[in-house]
């Protein structure tokens, strides 16, 4: 939060001072420029406005060039505006290239704009055509001198981002000027391959059109047809099989259908084995396709290899089991039942230690069934498993059955209480209650119940927790209080309980921190107005002296700033290091709302001090 403010920096990594009286002209150009306003510009440079003026990196002629109108951008250029003037590289012929506009491109280009300008983010003007598929401009950029042949500095052609951005008409265009497109990818990949991974159809079929290797692998064996087939772009997949792609080469069906059966595209498995592929395949390490169906319980695709003959008996090749202790192994009941009812067994009696948890959990069946008590793979116990969930019954069972209720999961602290505090479960909280779980008892993070149901805005959690002895002011690992995260998720109805148990209005969180700080930062007035009726201190500022009102300018909140001017906000104090005030943050992050009502206020404030002079 204050480090936003603190650490951004402008192009040549000098934090500029910000004098609003000398500048405000100035300020109202790229205020006009921001809104296109090419009439208010006009006037505003008639009386003397810096066309070339530049607070934290921006210009007229950058905002023109981004948001338009031409009209705008031709105004600028003829009254001076620098046309290689960057901001962190970025030019203005980067902006109107990345924007889509045209003719704005077309009179940079002929006003001496730098086509091979590369900005701070190694991006130049045609890379920012492309990734948006503006191919007018690209057209324009081709034609005065842009390089289409040479890898950028991140080793991808111009090309190659054509293709991954799904641009298929800047492909064929590019491929027409002589771009290469069978060219290896930096990463081992190819051009089909992308396509295909991305689920882009028209891209594939014009890289088939200009006659790219529809069987053209990867660095690891892949062809286009195997990304189609995890992608589940079934269109893409029969296009390819029509246009030459062989689902068998190098052996690598066995992975295709592996792919296709573990992601649930039984229409793929179906082209697939209509094109030849056994269903009973199994992959490189002998697994048959049946078994990445039913692990991840894909109804569907499990139905149609079961249709197409893969046989529900087939074990692994490293063991004996079989699609049935998969499918139980993976706790999938609907596949397994599935599979009882076409005949599937199991392929050899499983062991104690193999015995399902999760399957009978869910269900909150442990107790009923006599199944003994194992530790869930998430390293947690039944009873957080059921608390997630909200499974009273099977809480209420466990609880019964003598589990400790505040045992806390080794992969991070939380307990049982945690997790159904976290999740809203208040009937299931409150039963943990009532058997003794401790509500103050505090995660890896130091996150306690009232904490976590505090920044969800699980209001009837935050009550129950409170009423049984919550600590209010227990802070997490950052410093925050519960009304710490109330206040930051916008919650109106916590915040106001807990001001209501008398939670400190003013605790400090790591950076002096207060909640008055995280609700105008969000925007969340109404969480504000609880907190200043009840005294909360409106100009108290962070470690960094950042205040409540920097942080709604910089982020754009314009109730907020309404709501904290008219409760006595210093709208001129500065950020110490940067010397930065509202408006300058207002201007700095590209707020025209914000600006508009801080110029306002400024002006009526002058008038009012003018009239006190009189």
């Amino acid at each position: 939060m204050a480090d936003d403010i603190q650490q951004e920096e402008s192009p040549d990594h000098v934090q500029p001072e910000c004098h609003e009286q000398s500048n405000h002209i100035n300020i109202a150009l790229i205020l006009a420029s921001q809104d296109g306003d090419t009439v208010t510009a006009g006037q505003l440079l008639e009386n003397g406005a810096d066309v070339n003026f530049t607070f934290q990196g921006a210009t007229a002629l950058l905002l023109a060039a981004q948001n338009g109108p031409f009209e705008l951008v031709q105004l600028l250029v003829q009254h001076g505006a620098d046309v290689r003037q960057t901001a962190k590289g970025i030019s203005a012929l980067h902006l109107a290239a990345l924007n889509g506009h045209e003719k704005t491109t077309q009179y940079l280009v002929d006003h001496g704009a730098d086509i091979q300008a590369v900005a701070d983010n190694g991006s130049i003007p045609l890379r920012s055509a492309i990734e948006r598929g503006h191919t007018g401009i690209i057209d324009i950029l081709i034609k005065h001198g842009a390089a289409i042949h040479t890898p950028w500095k991140d080793g991808i052609t111009p090309v190659q981002l054509a293709v991954f951005a799904g641009h298929s008409a800047a492909v064929k265009q590019l491929i027409a000027y002589g771009a290469d497109h069978t060219t290896a990818w930096k990463q081992g990949s190819t051009s089909m391959y992308a396509a295909a991974q991305e689920g882009h159809e028209t891209v594939v079929r014009a890289l088939v059109e200009a006659g790219t290797d529809v069987n053209a692998t990867t660095a690891t064996g892949l062809t286009g047809l195997h990304a189609a087939a995890k992608k589940g772009s079934t269109s893409i997949v029969q296009f390819l099989l029509d246009n030459g792609a062989n689902p068998n080469i190098e052996g690598q069906g066995r992975r295709m259908m592996s792919i296709a059966a573990q992601h649930g595209h039984e229409s793929v498995l179906r082209i697939l084995i209509n094109h030849g592929i056994d269903a009973n395949i199994r992959n490189e390490e002998g697994i048959p396709t049946l078994h990445f169906a039913v692990s991840r319980g894909h109804l569907l695709a499990t139905r149609l290899l079961i249709e197409k003959g893969a046989d529900v008996h087939l074990s692994r090749s490293d063991n004996t089991n079989t699609p049935y202790d998969t499918a139980n192994a993976y706790g999938q009941r609907e596949a397994l039942e599935y599979l009882i009812w076409h005949r599937g067994k199991p392929g050899a009696p499983p062991s104690p230690e193999q015995v399902l948890l999760k399957l009978a959990d869910e269900d909150g069946h442990i107790i009923r069934h006599g199944v003994p008590i194992y530790t869930l793979r998430d390293d947690g116990t039944p009873l957080h498993h059921a608390a997630y969930c909200g499974d009273c019954s099977a809480v209420e069972e466990l609880i019964k059955n003598g589990v400790e209720v505040n045992k806390k999961r080794a992969e991070d602290g939380a307990t049982a209480l945690f997790l159904a505090a976290q999740e809203g479960h208040d009937a299931v909280a409150g039963l943990l209650i009532e058997h003794g779980a401790d509500v103050n008892l505090a995660t890896e993070d130091s996150m306690t119940p009232l904490h976590t149901s505090a920044y969800r805005g699980h209001e009837v959690v935050v009550e129950l927790l409170t009423r049984h002895e919550a600590d209010l002011e227990t802070s997490d690992k950052e410093g925050m209080t519960a009304l710490h995260m109330a206040a930051q998720g916008g919650h109106e109805s916590v915040v106001k309980l807990l001001l209501q148990r008398h939670a400190v209005i003013d605790s400090v969180a790591r950076g002096l921190t207060r909640p008055l700080h995280l609700a105008a930062e969000g925007g969340h007035t109404l969480v504000a107005t609880h907190l200043i009726a009840r005294k909360a201190a409106i100009n108290a500022t962070t470690s960094e002296g950042i205040s409540p009102f920097h942080l709604a300018a910089q982020n754009g909140q314009e109730d907020m700033i309404t709501l904290l001017i008219g409760h006595g906000a210093h709208v001129r104090a500065r950020v110490p290091k940067s010397g930065a005030t509202a408006l300058c943050l207002a201007v700095w992050k590209r707020h025209p709302g914000v600006m508009k009502l801080l110029l306002e206020h400024e002006g009526l404030m002058n008038s009012q001090a003018s009239e006190a002079a009189e």
